[in-house]
């Protein structure tokens, strides 16, 4: 809800993890208290800068909380009113498809009239495989220390394959 205009109800907002990260802080600080609690909560302020200010094509906003605690509304009719007819989130927010994300994802990734540049490396060679000491082989078990410990404590010892019976 904004200050001011009340009258036109709880409104949406979408935000960045930035932001997100701020009223994790927020809600984490004891001096602050619950924000969100609609009788003595407080109210967010948010300072939003452009894209000339920032430097990069989007908006950068950042949030504090008010100094004083405000209810969320005066009379307990307008609680119950501004609680009760809120917008349906997901009638207010399209839920994209994996093909939308992936083209979205896609444009941004490459925007039109950029080419992708490729360095060109010639005889770039591949180095042959290192032969390594180490295998995944996970049929034969292999014992820790402790379990080769306990063993020679039991009255019917194991053999493992490639042993024989003398203890040395």
């Amino acid at each position: 809800m904004v200050r001011g205009q009340e009258d036109e109800g709880v409104k949406l907002w979408q935000f960045g993890k930035e932001v997100y990260q701020e009223f994790l802080n927020m809600a984490a600080d004891e001096e602050i208290g619950d924000f969100t609690d609609i009788l003595q909560g407080r109210d967010i302020k948010l300072s939003t800068v452009g894209p000339e200010t920032t430097g990069t094509p989007y908006n950068k906003t950042s949030i504090s909380p008010s100094l004083k605690e405000k209810p969320l509304a005066e009379t307990e009719d307008q609680v119950k009113t501004l609680l009760e007819n809120q917008a349906d989130p997901m009638k207010v927010f399209k839920p994209l498809t994996y093909d939308e994300m992936k083209t979205s994802l896609s444009s941004w990734l490459s925007p039109e009239g950029e080419e992708e540049e490729t360095p060109q490396q010639p005889n770039v060679q591949t180095p042959p495989p290192v032969k390594s000491n180490y295998s995944l082989d996970t049929k034969s078990s292999k014992q820790t220390k402790a379990e080769k410990f306990d063993d020679m404590f039991n009255d019917e010892p194991k053999k493992h394959i490639g042993e024989d019976d003398l203890p040395f």
